[in-house]
């Protein structure tokens, strides 16, 4: 996928994906973190996950990825690289998003990801947008932007 094509990934996730295969993949993985949610309902967490798994999905059925089968991984892409894929609402919030992925990165066991996709998601419209990618740079312990 060129950087042209990353560019322009806009969606509307109640047209464009298919709602069956992407609630499914959101309960699913709501179930396991619903286990360590600490006092959280499983409604909310659902939510949760219906949300910040719809860009997921729509690479999965447009652009060519597989689901990564292991649990709390996303998506590997065409070129068999694994992808970490966060949702934010508004811009503004990229900077927290990237700060704890960085912490979670920087925990061994977690297991991230070197490569991050950022999008920008509306909750309530479903409408999303492609914002940006990132390697791990372990020298530095942080993701740093990719393009």
């Amino acid at each position: 996928m060129g950087i042209e094509q990353l560019n322009t990934m806009k969606f509307d996730a109640l047209l464009d994906i298919d709602r069956q295969q992407w609630f499914k993949k959101a309960t699913d993985e709501a179930q396991l973190i619903y286990q360590s949610a600490r006092g959280r309902e499983i409604g909310e967490v659902i939510e949760k996950c219906i949300y910040g798994s719809a860009p997921e999905q729509w690479l999965i059925e447009k652009r060519g990825y597989t689901n990564d089968p292991r649990a709390y991984k996303d998506v590997v892409a065409p070129n068999s690289v694994g992808v970490e894929v966060k949702t934010t609402s508004k811009e503004s919030y990229v900077p927290h998003v990237l700060d704890r992925a960085n912490k979670a990165a920087s925990q061994r066991w977690r297991q991230m990801e070197k490569r991050l996709y950022i999008f920008i998601g509306c909750p309530i419209t479903y409408k999303y947008e492609f914002h940006s990618i990132y390697e791990w740079d372990a020298s530095i312990k942080q993701y740093r932007t990719s393009i």
